[in-house]
C-alpha cells in the first residue's frame, strides 16, 4: 500500500489501485475512493462473494458517511449473498437517506418474510419516490387486501402512476381496476365520499337499471367512465380524508348537478311551449327549492369568514347574481361549445 493516499490530481493512481488500497483510502476518508469502491462492487454484481469481502472491509464510518445510492449497492451484495439482517441494515440506511430504489428492495424481503403490511408500507414509500413498479406493487396489494382492508381507489391511484411512467403491468392493471370500478356493483367514488353510501344508493339504481339496461346509454358512459376514472379517485381520496372538502364538493358541484339532473327530468327535449302549465310550475317550484336550500347553506361555506350579519352573506350574492344575469343575457357566457 503506498505511504500516502494519492490528491486529487493523481487520477492514475486510483485506476491502477488494487481494491484493498481503495478500501483502505476510503476508509481514511477519501471520497474519489469511495466511488471507485461502489464501482468495483457493480463491476462484480455477477461475484457476489468477492464483492462481499470489499465491502466487509469498509469501516462503520465510512459507511455512515455515503451516500444513499452506494448503501444500496453494498446492501444489495449482503443481499445475493443471503445475509438479510446486514442487507436490510444497509437498505434502511440508504432509504433514509432518500435513495429510490431501497424501499422496493425491502418491501420485497418483507413480503417473502410474510409481513404482508409491512412490505406494502415499503411499497408505497417506493411508491411515493417515484418507482413505477413499486407503484405497481403497492397498487396489487391494495387492491386485493394484502396486509390491508382493499382500497381500490388508492389501488387505481398508484396503478395510473405506474402506467404514467410506462409501465405495461401498471397500464394493464390500471385497465382492469377501472374496468372494476365501472361494473353495476362498482362505486359511485365522489358521490360515496361526499354524501355517503346511503345516500348514493338511488343514484346506483339510476346507473344500473336505467343507464346499464339501455345499450346506446352504456356505450356513452363507458366512454365517459374512461375518462372519469382517470381523476376522480384522487378527488374522492381528498373528500374521504378532509370533511370540509367533501362539504365544498357536494355543496358546489353534487347539490347543483343533483338539482339539474331534477330539472332536466322535467323538461326533457321539450320547448318551454310544449311544456303542460303544471311542468312549468314543477320546474319554477324545484329550481326554487332547490335554490333556496343551496343559498341557506352558503354561510356556513364561508367558514370564519362569514360576517356577523348573515345578511350581508345574501345581499352580496344577489348583486352577484345580477352581474351574472347580465353577463348571460350579453352572451358573454355560456357552457355551450363553440
Amino acid at each position: 500500500m503506498p505511504e500516502m493516499k494519492p490528491g486529487a490530481e493523481s487520477k492514475r493512481a486510483y485506476k491502477d489501485a488494487s481494491p484493498d488500497e481503495l478500501v483502505a483510502w476510503a476508509n481514511e476518508g477519501d471520497k474519489e475512493a469511495l466511488n471507485m469502491v461502489v464501482t468495483d462492487v457493480i463491476v462484480r454484481a455477477e461475484k457476489p462473494l468477492e464483492a462481499k469481502t470489499i465491502v466487509d472491509a469498509l469501516s462503520s464510518t465510512t459507511l455512515g458517511q455515503a451516500e444513499g445510492s452506494a448503501l444500496y449497492r453494498f446492501g444489495k451484495v449482503y443481499q445475493r449473498v443471503g445475509q438479510l439482517d446486514k442487507a436490510l441494515t444497509l437498505l434502511k440506511a440508504a432509504s433514509e437517506k432518500g435513495d429510490k430504489d431501497a424501499p422496493l428492495t425491502i418491501g420485497s424481503e418483507c413480503e417473502r418474510g410474510g409481513d404482508l403490511t409491512e412490505a406494502l408500507r415499503w411499497y408505497r414509500l417506493g411508491a411515493d419516490r417515484g418507482d413505477a413498479f413499486a407503484q405497481f406493487m403497492a397498487a396489487n396489494f391494495l387492491y386485493f387486501g394484502k396486509g390491508c382492508n382493499p382500497d381500490k381507489l388508492e389501488a387505481l391511484r398508484y396503478a395510473s402512476l405506474s402506467a404514467d411512467q410506462g409501465y405495461e403491468n401498471g397500464r394493464g392493471f390500471r385497465d382492469l381496476i377501472q374496468s372494476d370500478l365501472a361494473k353495476p356493483s362498482g362505486p359511485c367514488i365522489i358521490a360515496t365520499a361526499c354524501i355517503g353510501d346511503a345516500r348514493v344508493m338511488p343514484l346506483r339504481r339510476l346507473r344500473d337499471e336505467a343507464i346499464l339496461g339501455d345499450p346506446v346509454l352504456r356505450d356513452f358512459f363507458h366512454v365517459f367512465w374512461s375518462r372519469y376514472y382517470e381523476w376522480s379517485p384522487g378527488v374522492a381520496r381528498l373528500a374521504a380524508q378532509d370533511r370540509h372538502v367533501a362539504e365544498h364538493i357536494r355543496w358546489a358541484f353534487l347539490s347543483p348537478w343533483l338539482s339539474w339532473l331534477e330539472i332536466a327530468s322535467i323538461v326533457g327535449r321539450r320547448a318551454p311551449s310544449a311544456m303542460p302549465e303544471a311542468d312549468k310550475e314543477r320546474v319554477l317550484h324545484c329550481i326554487a327549492t332547490r335554490m333556496e336550500e343551496w343559498l341557506h347553506e352558503l354561510p356556513a361555506m364561508m367558514e370564519g369568514k362569514c360576517p356577523a350579519d348573515t345578511s350581508e352573506v345574501f345581499e352580496s350574492f344577489e348583486r352577484l347574481g345580477e352581474a351574472t344575469r347580465r353577463l348571460f343575457e350579453s352572451g358573454g357566457l355560456t357552457t355551450a361549445k363553440r
